[in-house]
This record gives structure tokens, sequence and C-alpha cells, in this order.
């Protein structure tokens, strides 16, 4: 026990008190031994500074007054209620890898086609007629240029090849009726056409309508060469063909048959006597429907036709080989 707290003891005996402390600190103490420095005394209270007097805060501006409420504007009317869109079939994942499906496990659509790049050039092509080349002599070069997926336009420019041609001496024997472009050189003429595509132009069935416009000139001959008889035509036929094309690649083959009117109907019908010497002369129009010209037979001179046997209106054909490009 400290001396420090035996003060008690020693304010009601004092001398008893120190006694009994010195004896004490003997004990617990040895000799040289200091004592242990009594804990410093709290500090005074410290009385706060004087408060600083200050200025008045000025009270803020009062607030302006708030505009007039506007006046209320009608109700809008209401809009029609909008569709629901229909449910997809499914939503794409757009995390989900390409060629790894959807979120639903379904396999991605396929990529959109890419778009075809239309050509300045429009879709064209050239053919040649070997039918008429063969049979009539008449060579044609059809040029056709597609305007749009069922339109084109064609011109066929014709040529007179052969002279004596099977198609115009048929059952006649020898060739004895000649032929002659009365045109530029071999070019007799040319048509002008529109045609119409049902599925598509230059594919499948085709409607051709048209006019044509070839000069020919037409004579006969004996067999030492003299001139018997010689007649001139513009055939100007307005036409019509139901025909039909098809296509391996570049390559077409088509055809058609039609129908045609010769707008320029000339007729030329011999009023003599066959019997009796040959007379050119006597050739008149009206009372026949064919062209006539007179030709040698044997020792006399018969009559030959060199239309149709529908004349005016003539049976027509055609085969078609070429290329197409579009």
């Amino acid at each position: 026990m400290a001396c420090r707290d035996n003060r008690l003891v020693g304010g009601l005996l004092p001398a008893l008190g120190l006694f009994l402390c010195a004896r004490f600190a003997g004990a617990q103490n040895p000799p040289g031994a200091s004592f242990p420095a009594d804990p410093p005394a709290a500090p005074a209270p410290v009385a706060p500074p004087p408060a600083v007097a200050q200025a008045p805060v000025p009270s803020p501006a009062p607030p302006p007054a708030a505009p007039p409420a506007p006046a209320p504007q009608p109700a809008a009317a209401p809009q029609p209620a909008q569709a629901a869109p229909p449910p997809q079939p499914y939503a794409a994942d757009p995390g989900a890898q390409p060629g790894y499906g959807t979120a639903y496990g379904e396999p991605p659509p396929p990529p959109a086609p890419p778009a075809d790049e239309k050509s300045s050039i429009p879709p064209f092509s050239v053919r040649v007629d070997p039918f008429n080349w063969i049979l009539q002599g008449q060579l044609g070069f059809e040029l056709e240029v597609g305007l749009a997926n069922w339109l084109s336009v064609e011109t066929v420019p014709v040529f007179v090849v052969d002279q004596t041609p099977p198609w115009l001496n048929l059952g006649g024997g020898d060739s004895r009726v000649y032929q002659h472009s009365n045109g530029w050189g071999p070019l007799a003429g040319a048509s002008i056409g529109v045609n119409f595509w049902p599925k598509k132009v230059f594919k499948g069935y085709v409607i051709r309508t048209g006019l044509t416009n070839y000069g020919l000139t037409y004579d006969t001959k004996t067999e030492d060469g003299t001139g018997v008889d010689s007649v001139s035509h513009t055939k100007r036929e307005l036409y019509a063909m139901l025909g039909s094309v098809e296509r391996w690649g570049a390559f077409t083959l088509g055809g058609g048959i039609g129908l045609g009117y010769d707008l320029n109907k000339e007729t030329r019908c011999y009023k003599g006597d066959l019997n009796r010497l040959f007379d050119p002369t006597k050739f008149e129009s009206g009372d026949c429907d064919e062209i006539q010209l007179g030709v040698p037979a044997g020792n006399s001179t018969g009559i030959a036709s060199v239309t149709s046997f529908v004349y005016p209106w003539d049976f027509l054909a055609r085969i078609s080989l070429g290329v197409t490009i579009d």
C-alpha cells in the first residue's frame, strides 16, 4: 500500500501516520530506490476565446413571381392501336459465331444472294436462218435487242445468195426462173419487228409481229441465155408468227411459223395465146391473184407464177441458229 493511500490515516493522527508511512516505505523499497513520481496534476481548464462578432448574413431575395398557368389544351385524339407484329420463327443470338447456330439451336439463315449487277449493254441476239437460205436462196441475218423482260425489237436484212433456189422452181423440172436482188447489191431489203415474250426475253415462247420490205426481180431465159421475160416486185408484208427459243448457254436454237399479208398486192396475168408466139406485152393486171411471167417450155413458152398459191397471203417459216448475250 502506497503512502499516498494512507494520507487519510495521517489526517487523523498526523504523527502516527507519518511514522507508519516511513516504516512501511522502508520495508517496501530498499535503500537507494526512488519513489514513483506522482501523476501530474490535471491542467486547469482554459477559458474559451471570446466570440468574434460576425456580420449578419443578408436574407435571400424573394423568388420571382411564377408566370400564369397556360390555358388547358384539348386532349389529343387517341391513336389507333397498331397490330401486333407477327411472331418471329426464332430470334438470332447476336453473340453466336457463324456456323454455330442460334440461341435456339437452329442453323442461321443463309446469307442474302448478291445483288445482280445490271450491265449497261442490253441483252441481244445474232442469228441466221438456214431454212430460207437453202429453200428460197434468201439468207436472213436476225438482229434482236431486248428492251424489257418481255419485249424486244428485231430487224432481219435479207441477202439473195442463190439465183435458182429449189422453192422457186418447185415441180418445174430444170431451173428456168432466176431471182435477183432489187436493192443494194445482194441486199434485197430488211424487216422490222416487235416481239413479245410471255416468260422471259430470249427464252421460251415468243409472238413476233412486223413488216417486211424486200425488193426482188424475176426473169426467165432460154438455154442459150436469151432473155424471155422479166418482172419486179417489192414484197411489203405485214406478218405475225408464233415461235419458241431454246438456249444452252449462249448458243440459241429457235423456230416459228406464221402468216403474212402483202400490202403491195400486184397482179400480172398473161392474156395472149400460148399456142402462138409468146408476146410479153400481153400481160395485164386484175384477172388473176398471182404474178405471172413467161418461161420457155420445150419449143413453146409456158407461164410460171412467182407468188404463193394463196397470194396475197403467204405462209412463213423460219429456223434460227446463233448466239444470245444477256
